[in-house]
């Protein structure tokens, strides 16, 4: 969708190889921003970063590299010809609107981030709930065992405890977990002031105001005494409004998100279609977080399936 090619990680040839380079380079990558984010103004304290700078390199060539690959196999002269009648890429679409270069990376790197990163982060902590909780996953897979032929987009969305249990393992678990908007100008917030955070706050142009997700999505005023707990079935009768935000809301929210449900719907349904049970291998039953830009656990996802 993005490059035109597959990175071809799942071979067993070289391809894999270079593929994982690629991983590699680019969760360092992440690992190295975040650190330069967190410093702010002190980012002369990390030296001269040259593991981090390396690995920004490799990621930007490959990226080029794609560039490269995309601008030579096109007609220059027949870009406009492009329609949605025909296949292209996003890649493609971005050369209809430009051929600057630092352009075209950083569109293509703002997708690969979300699409790579956060969504196998995302569904990796689906996953790290359903191993706490085997009783969900075995209701799941009864659910599953239950629909006939494919697994469409309707089908999917129609399991109710399906979908119920992504969004509370969202609500718990939400790996991109914090946005900052800046104020463009002065303005007054109705919540947030006075001893009881419920009066109104000033906030003057050019303030940042830091959210945090997990905070909101665990406050018990939102979500009763059980806030911590994991209970899909609090979404039977909830409808939330900006106290449940994984993909934000408002004009920038994420264009994916209906995207994002469908997939990880599907990945879990082929599980529980192929395994009859799932458990936690690891020796943690709460979180270690890790911050590598998104929140991720830091040992990994360590479970066990029962085959039939």
């Amino acid at each position: 969708m993005l490059f035109g090619e597959s990175t071809l990680s799942l071979r067993s040839d070289e391809s894999r190889v270079e593929a994982e380079k690629l991983i590699l380079a680019f969760d360092q990558a992440l690992s190295g921003v975040l650190k330069r984010r967190q410093h702010g103004h002190f980012n002369f304290l990390l030296g001269r970063q040259k593991e981090w700078k390396d690995n920004v390199a490799f990621v930007h060539a490959y990226v080029e590299h794609q560039i490269d690959r995309a601008i030579q196999s096109q007609d220059l002269d027949s870009r406009s010809s492009l329609t949605k009648e025909n296949p292209f890429t996003f890649l493609d679409e971005l050369l209809l609107e430009s051929d600057e270069r630092d352009f075209l990376r950083n569109q293509l790197l703002n997708v690969f981030f979300p699409a790579r990163h956060s969504s196998a982060v995302g569904i990796s902590l689906v996953f790290f709930v359903l191993a706490r909780n085997p009783k969900a996953f075995a209701r799941i897979r009864s659910d599953v065992l239950k629909s006939d032929g494919p697994m469409t987009a309707d089908i999917l969305i129609s399991m109710s405890y399906l979908q119920q249990t992504i969004k509370e393992s969202f609500r718990l678990y939400t790996s991109a977990g914090r946005a900052i908007r800046e104020a463009l100008e002065d303005c007054t917030l109705r919540h947030g002031g006075g001893p009881d955070g419920q009066n109104p706050i000033f906030v003057s142009k050019s303030t940042k105001v830091d959210m945090d997700f997990e905070i909101m999505h665990r406050d018990p005023s939102n979500w009763g005494e059980n806030a911590d707990d994991f209970v899909p079935e609090r979404w039977d009768d909830h409808k939330p409004n900006w106290e449940y935000i994984p993909f934000i809301k408002g004009p920038r929210t994420c264009p994916a998100q209906q995207m994002v449900y469908t997939q990880f719907a599907y990945i879990i349904c082929f599980f529980a279609k192929r395994f009859t049970s799932i458990e936690n291998t690891d020796g943690q039953i709460r979180l270690v977080e890790e911050f590598r830009m998104v929140k991720q656990s830091r040992n990994g996802v360590k479970v066990g399936f029962t085959v039939p």
